[in-house]
């Protein structure tokens, strides 16, 4: 259902009934100016009182307001208008599926990018969103068996389940298919198999080799069993962590391959069928389309449906008031009555209170429209803006009605049950929708006239007003290609896509006590460009979620990206430079210090004596002057125990660094450290798996 002023349309195929209103409406008018040509051949205006007494023009443009207002409320009941709803229980035919996916270690092959597990819930979750009224399961199996969603028709649910399908959670290693068919068998009621399937998703390694025997009892139930290979024939060698790959007890690493001759044999012995992953994208999406959405479902309670409250009633005595008002009033008024008629009154409340800055569009919203694209074209943005500025400038029946529903009060409710009225006369302002196609005109001029930083609000409130429709589309589009034009013009920035050499930061000043901070340094034009490439991939991805199709929308989301593992390249190789030269840096410190130290254990003494010859000097300065031949008896003191402190043999440092042998020797010893507490942690993982011969 579609929603309209607060209301959800029950038939919207019926809304193009409304535009009777402004049809009667513009027939009216027509009618009123062709009458009053009329008149004025046959009579002068002033003169109009003498030959026609008592005629009110405003009374006939109430006539006609009133007629459009009744055929508008005919249109809005044939719509439907709803509000309000009932609950009530709706059983639905579907099937019953128990998807069955394989967590052994062996789905950790990449011979199936990027491995054999990811794109298995890749397939679950394409599967899931073809489900309409079928119940799925999810089993997770290696060599046990794990319930991980029971039957339910929550499809967001069962997805994100599916997402945390991991090998870490087994208790038991290897793959027993014969365990995992036994427990999805234990899931169905037991009265039919026609409405009951199993999916499987394995790379076919059967370790405990049950799994035909099983499937012969699923034969005898009448439940099929479907199969996806996942895997090449090729195969690949099984990950061991970060540091290895999966080894036998020969000390050889095991290569997992596809078997599908043992899936084919399950799959023939139940009916069913089998599809490799490798001959087909979606091999899943293709089962069921082909193969397991034939099968015969059962009715099955789908939970409650909402039943609308069709409130066609309403509208219907709105017109029915309308037309009767339009029948009942004449364009004389009775008597000499002075004319107080509802045409004068809404004419009054019409008028301006003040001359608006900006004067209004006179002519209509397409007309404004139509121009702006015209000057668009002919690159003149100025114009279109003008335009756009005059097209959204409030006129003084826009400012008197704000100013009449801001406060509560019987004016506030005369003003908002009279806005059928007054849109039928042509006194309401722009809706929501004409904004967002103003706005939206706006954007496409300043898009032209190489105004990315403008153009970008100017599309954002647009797609902000507009419904659901091509008008939000565009605009999202719009906002897009903006976003990936501004982060192409970063791009082109980056020292290293530009050749240019990057611009090293001034130090910065410092700041007085009391004064302003200075203006922030440049931001880098990587983060810029990344910020506006993640912009750009968000709005093309909104465009193609919404069902669009659009190439172009693939394509550009498909750069961005491309631009975004670029970046994130670039940023890696900083980084590795930065780490580098700190290293460097450390290095050389490293180096320095230990010079230092050498050179401190090869003369222990060489300090003591420049401190002793720093003493002598700074003795010198302050004793009075003396015969060259002359020694003071302290100087003679000193001379002597440096004579002593020669004669005695050099005494080693307290603290001597570590040779180049000893630091090795550390390092060894450390390493063999993590090694062990990688070994054991590894052996931690392993104490709960149960043991088994082939763990994978």
């Amino acid at each position: 259902m579609t929603g309209f002023l607060g209301f959800d349309l029950l038939r919207p195929a019926w809304l193009a009934a409304a535009l009777a209103g402004p049809a009667v409406l513009a027939v009216g008018v027509l009618g009123l100016r062709a009458r009053a040509r009329s008149r004025a051949r046959l009579v002068d205006e002033r003169q109009i009182p003498r030959f026609l007494p008592r005629f009110s023009p405003n009374r006939a443009r109430l006539r006609v307001a009133l007629a459009a207002a009744g055929a508008l409320f005919l249109g809005f009941a044939l719509v439907g208008p709803v509000r309000g709803y009932t609950l009530r229980d709706v059983r639905r035919r579907g099937l019953d599926l128990v998807l069955c996916v394989d967590t052994s270690r062996s789905m950790l092959v990449q011979d199936l990018k990027p491995d054999r597990l990811t794109r298995a819930k890749r397939e679950v979750a394409g599967l899931l969103d073809k489900l309409k009224g079928d119940r799925a399961a999810i089993l997770a199996f290696a060599g046990d068996v794990r319930d991980v969603a029971p039957l339910s028709h929550d499809r967001a649910t069962l997805k994100a389940f599916a997402a945390t399908l991991s090998p870490e959670d087994n208790l038991r290693g290897g793959t027993d298919l014969g365990g995992v068919l036994e427990r999805a068998l234990s899931l169905f009621d037991g009265r039919t198999g026609a409405h009951e399937a199993i999916v499987l998703l394995t790379d076919g390694e059967d370790l405990e080799g049950r799994g035909l025997e099983v499937a012969r009892k699923a034969r005898e139930r009448g439940i099929r069993i479907y199969l996806v290979g996942m895997g090449t024939t090729e195969g690949g060698k099984i990950p061991d962590g970060a540091h290895g790959f999966v080894k036998d007890e020969n000390q050889k690493e095991v290569v997992s391959k596809m078997d599908g001759q043992d899936l084919q044999a399950i799959a023939d012995a139940t009916g069913g069928a089998y599809l490799a992953a490798e001959a087909s994208p979606i091999p899943l999406e293709e089962l069921y389309e082909k193969r397991i959405s034939k099968l015969e479902g059962r009715e099955l309670f789908a939970g409650k449906e909402r039943i609308p409250h069709d409130r066609f009633q309403w509208p219907l005595v709105l017109a029915a008031a309308c037309l009767l008002g339009e029948a009942g009033l004449r364009e004389r008024r009775p008597g000499e009555r002075k004319p107080a008629s509802a045409a004068l009154a809404l004419a009054f409340l019409a008028l301006p209170q003040a001359a608006p800055a900006v004067q209004p569009w006179k002519g209509t919203l397409a007309q404004g429209l139509a121009e702006m694209q015209r000057l668009s074209e002919q690159n003149q943005p100025d114009g279109a803006l003008a335009i756009a500025e005059r097209l959204l400038a409030p006129d003084g029946f826009s400012r008197w009605r704000e100013r009449a529903t801001a406060q509560p009060g019987w004016k506030r409710t005369v003003v908002l049950a009279a806005d059928p009225l007054f849109a039928a006369v042509g006194l309401s302002e722009l809706g929501p929708v004409e904004r967002a196609s103003v706005q939206f005109a706006k954007g496409v001029a300043l898009a032209r006239a190489e105004k990315r930083a403008d153009a970008a609000p100017a599309f954002e409130t647009a797609r902000a007003l507009a419904g659901p429709g091509d008008l939000r589309l565009d605009s999202t589009y719009d906002l897009g290609w903006i976003a990936l034009e501004e982060g192409e013009a970063q791009r082109a920035r980056i020292p290293e896509i530009s050749g240019q050499p990057a611009a090293v930061p001034a130090a910065p000043a410092p700041t007085p006590a009391g004064a302003a901070p200075g203006p922030p340094p440049p931001a880098d034009p990587l983060e810029l460009a990344r910020a506006a490439y993640l912009a750009a991939r968000e709005r093309f991805v909104e465009h193609l979620k919404a069902g669009s199709g659009d190439e172009d929308a693939r394509a550009n989301a498909e750069l961005a990206q491309k631009r975004l593992r670029e970046l994130d390249k670039i940023q890696q190789k900083r980084e590795e430079e930065k780490q580098k030269q700190e290293q460097e840096k450390k290095d050389q410190q490293k180096k320095d210090q230990q010079q230092k130290d050498q050179d401190k254990k090869d003369d222990p003494n060489k300090d003591q004596d420049k401190k002793d010859q720093d003493q002598k000097d700074a003795d010198k300065k302050d004793s009075p002057e003396k015969k060259p031949d002359e020694k003071p008896k302290e100087d003679k003191k000193d001379e002597e125990s440096d004579k002593a402190k020669k004669s005695q043999p050099p005494q080693a440092s307290k603290e001597e660094p570590l040779t180049k042998e000893e630091v090795m020797r550390l390092l060894d010893t450390l390493k063999d450290r993590e090694e062990e507490g990688r070994k054991l942690q590894e052996q931690l993982r392993r104490s709960r798996r149960a043991k088994v011969k082939k763990d994978w």
